[in-house]
């Protein structure tokens, strides 16, 4: 296995009083980087885009974003500074200029098609600093140890946090974190969200994508940017940080341990056999044992028809969803499941992007002060994407919908278990037959969902073949999954 490609953008300063650096990590999972950092030290300007996960063309995207915007902002100074109102005019234009750009790239080539991005930019003036930003990279602000988020996630869930439907700390345990109601490159025309921030003495900022947000709570990164240290350092630590935050198992036999597995891919096989991406040989294990399929921040085991059966916490499963320090036994060997940060030992897996802007204190460009990284990362898989709901479905005032009060069924309707019924009672169900089709249907407060997982052809629902993203199952839709006709209904 390659070792994961490591850039550092050199440390600048400019007379403003701020230093900068970037740092970007691609990992074990991803042969591009999908993400994208402009540090313009001399004028005080910092993009991040970050490339719709698991989308062909996702760096081409981030990148054609950072250079748009760049460009309009450049367009825009003539060499002078800008005014708050003139830059946040100029942000706003370099944003629907790059989602104008992003969407002629992927007409005029079949191979872009589809690709998206989203957004973040902060740029400094001599008394404040101005964002925009579309989706659901982030922007912070560190002030006397206090962490504030400063930006507002496009999402599904935010605006239901919004709404009051769900609370903030429900929309954290949510599985669709992923679903976007903004995105350049997704519809004609983008709202684009702009602030000014009035600036303080020692204040740090934070430009992020959802990737460290999803692997860090705000108290850790709010840890890691307090912390004393040159600005790559500081940046460095949060990657670390987001690297040591990545699931893992634990092989032992006889309580000793024999290997550290990171689960860095979507479907990671367990058996016998050498193709298996953990192999254990021993008789007691089947050739194709166990199978663990993750799905955005959860782990599903499942048996596969195994001859001594799996078992986890010393009972048999055929299906099991991986609980922090759950143990899972394979004849004599043992494999702990673990999550928690506070384990050691996890290496890279995915991709995080990190970059730092550290200020002077402002009364004394000669003192030292805290450093402000910004920082991106991103989980991807295979089949795990981005996901962004059509252009008018939460933007401009739509209602949300109800919350969902009735369980969802799935009733077989072909093949050897016609007649049998499946109830949608787990947030995360999943169906067909590994190494051929494979779908997920996920239980979100307002609807079942329905999402390819694995497979070269994509299920049906009514006759029609479904695409990369998560698609809204209605009453009694019939919905066919490696050749096995299904219907869904919702109890009475």
């Amino acid at each position: 296995m390659s070792e994961p490609e490591v850039r550092l953008s050199p440390v600048t300063a400019n007379t403003s009083g701020f230093e900068y650096a970037g740092l970007s990590h691609v990992g074990h999972v991803r042969r591009r980087n999908e993400d994208a950092i402009c540090i313009d030290a001399d004028n005080g300007w910092l993009l991040l885009a970050d490339g719709m996960g698991g989308y062909q063309g996702g760096d081409v995207a981030s990148a054609l974003s950072v250079r748009t915007v760049l460009k309009c902002l450049q367009r825009g100074s003539h060499g002078d500074g800008l005014e708050a109102t003139a830059m946040a005019d100029a942000l706003r234009e370099g944003l629907n200029d790059a989602n104008e750009a992003i969407r002629q790239a992927g007409a005029a080539n079949a191979d872009l098609s589809g690709m998206g991005a989203t957004m973040v930019a902060a740029c400094l003036t001599k008394e404040c600093l101005v964002h925009a930003h579309v989706g659901d990279s982030r922007l912070y602000r560190l002030r006397d140890g206090t962490l504030e988020q400063l930006t507002s996630d496009h999402t599904v869930l935010q605006a239901q946090v919004d709404a009051g439907l769900i609370g903030p700390l429900e929309a954290m345990q949510m599985p669709s974190r992923g679903l976007l109601t903004r995105g350049l490159g997704v519809a004609p025309t983008v709202i684009v969200d702009v602030g000014v921030h009035e600036l303080a003495e020692k204040d740090c900022f934070l430009l992020c994508s959802d990737g460290l947000t999803d692997m860090l709570d705000a108290r850790e990164i709010a840890r890691l940017l307090g912390a004393p240290g040159a600005v790559d350092d500081v940046a460095q630590g949060l990657v670390d940080a987001w690297v040591q935050a990545m699931p893992k198992l634990i092989l032992s036999m006889d309580g000793l341990v024999l290997k550290e597995i990171v689960l860095d891919k979507e479907r990671t096989s367990i058996g016998r056999k050498q193709n298996n991406d953990i192999q254990i040989d021993n008789l007691a294990i089947s050739g194709h044992h166990a199978v663990i399929t993750c799905i955005l921040d959860d782990a599903f085991l499942e048996d596969q028809n195994s001859t001594n059966g799996t078992y986890v916490n010393g009972q048999p499963i055929k299906k099991h969803v991986l609980q922090n320090n759950d143990v899972v036994e394979l004849g004599k060997y043992r494999l702990k499941f673990l999550t928690d940060t506070s384990q050691p030992g996890l290496s890279a897996s995915e991709m995080v992007d990190t970059a730092a802007l550290k200020p002077f204190d402002m009364t004394s460009a000669a003192a030292a002060a805290e450093s402000v990284p910004v920082a991106s990362g991103a989980r991807d898989g295979s089949a795990i994407r981005t996901q962004v709901l059509p252009a008018d479905a939460l933007e401009h005032g739509a209602p949300v919908e109800p919350p969902l009060d009735r369980l969802g069924v799935i009733q077989v309707l072909s093949g050897a278990n016609a007649g049998r019924e499946l109830e949608l009672s787990k947030s995360l169900t999943t169906l067909g037959k590994p190494g051929r089709q494979v779908a997920v249907i996920t239980r979100r407060p307002h609807g079942y969902f329905i999402t390819h997982v694995e497979g070269a052809s994509f299920p049906t629902v009514n006759g029609r073949t479904l695409d990369a993203q998560a698609h809204r199952l209605g009453d009694h839709d019939i919905v066919e999954i490696a050749g096995v006709k299904m219907e869904f209904f919702l109890k009475t």
